[in-house]
């Protein structure tokens, strides 16, 4: 079993401290589990919608018994450190004077906001989101080979 590259950067994007993704090794299905699911599993009293209804049967296998070796969480962006790579993205522009009101920006308080604002101004937006989609893509292939997860690289352009 292979999974797509693209389709775990795509999971890694939906992560958030209420929805966590986890990976079946041996099927390459994910599952979505979000804090709603897991109060209605909880709460044997609560109706859930029919809409959730399957999905809770699908999920709750994993809750009640996951095994380690088979199920895996998907990494969130808490473990993806954006602040490192706005620094190297801010190191790899070639104009001085933009560097260093970057590298300002980004100091203290607000820093993300101040750095998306200055992105803008100096008109490289895109450039940084294309800097940010490699190093997101990077990280998710580092975290497939240290967690042994075969994977296809289906997202040359």
């Amino acid at each position: 079993m292979r999974i797509k590259l693209s389709t775990l950067i795509d999971e890694f994007s939906t992560q958030s401290e209420m929805i966590h993704s986890y990976l079946d090794k041996e099927t390459g299905e994910i599952y979505f589990i979000s804090e709603d699911d897991r109060f209605a599993l909880e709460h044997e009293e609560f109706e859930p919608p029919e809409w959730q209804k399957k999905h809770l049967e699908r999920i709750k296998p994993l809750l009640d018994d996951p095994d380690p070796k088979r199920y895996i969480c998907l990494p969130s962006e808490f473990d993806f450190h954006e602040y490192s790579v706005m620094e190297k993205f801010i190191a790899s522009l070639s104009s001085t004077k933009v560097r260093e009101s970057l590298w300002n920006a980004i100091k203290g308080r607000g820093a993300f906001r101040r750095f998306k604002d200055g992105i803008n101004r100096f008109g490289i937006t895109d450039q940084w989101y294309r800097y940010r989609d490699r190093a997101i893509e990077q990280f998710i292939i580092e975290w497939c080979e240290i967690e042994d997860i075969p994977y296809v690289d289906d997202t040359a352009t």
